[in-house]
């Protein structure tokens, strides 16, 4: 195997994006306020801040995240799918999106779209390492068709989900159930406590108010809320929660 040129080549065709950028470190600086500026005068350069990477980098860490639940809550005895075959598969996922929930369903979705191919002898998936070719990335996993449709139904279950966070006006008790079942309990902690943090910093200034069940609502000028989901509601194309999802 070749990681090395691997990491190389990732690196050079993810590209940070300022949108992302902006968006994240405004809602950090909202409520970190000084705190934070007086911390980046002693950076860690093994550590990236969430903003400071791309969408796509983000979106994968958090795809692992979901697979590892996955597959400790249904305590499977099967080899989980390797992370650098969903990361070599995102590179192909298409342009980057700046908000993060839906370069999140982008990158499933393009994962999805691969395993459905049956392109080797054991009738399953094939990738490769893009900067040097003779390397397999699939060469243990999956071990047989029925292991690789188990993943996708893993991820179309994950898109469902964010379906739902994006599209549906849920209390923050239900965002927060959602996202422990998603990606766990220590993901879902930290992202509700920053998205309250930043929702309360808001409220201070007159431009936000709670509404019945929980439910945070704003003015037109309020920013998205947490992984850029909607706090009002849209009406649901399909039984998943807004918009065609291909079986």
């Amino acid at each position: 195997m070749n990681p090395w040129a691997f990491a190389d080549e990732f690196n050079r065709r993810v590209e940070f994006d300022p949108k992302f950028y902006d968006l994240f470190r405004g809602r950090r600086l909202l409520v970190e306020g000084d705190v934070l500026a007086k911390a980046e005068t002693q950076p860690m350069p093994d550590h990236a801040r969430l903003e400071e990477k791309s969408p796509r980098v983000v979106a994968i860490q958090l795809i692992k995240r979901a697979r590892d639940v996955a597959f400790r809550i249904r305590d499977r005895r099967l080899r989980k799918p390797p992370s650098i075959v969903i990361a070599a598969i995102a590179l192909d996922a298409g342009p980057v999106n700046p908000r993060l929930i839906d370069e999140v369903i982008s990158v499933a979705g393009a994962v999805r779209l691969k395993l459905r191919e049956r392109t080797n002898q054991r009738g399953t998936v094939q990738v490769f390492n893009p900067a040097y070719s003779p390397d397999e990335f699939t060469d243990r996993w999956p071990e047989n068709y029925d292991t690789q449709s188990l993943y996708d139904a893993d991820l179309r279950r994950l898109i469902v989900e964010l379906y739902r966070l994006r599209n549906e006006s849920l209390s923050i008790a239900e965002k927060t159930e959602l996202l422990k079942r998603v990606f766990g309990e220590s993901v879902a902690s930290y992202a509700i406590d920053s998205y309250l943090d930043a929702r309360r910093h808001e409220m201070e200034a007159g431009r936000l108010h709670m509404g019945r069940q929980g439910k945070v609502l704003g003015s037109l000028a309020a920013p998205a809320v947490i992984a850029g989901a909607r706090t009002t509601p849209v009406r649901t194309a399909t039984r998943e929660g807004g918009g065609r999802l291909a079986e």
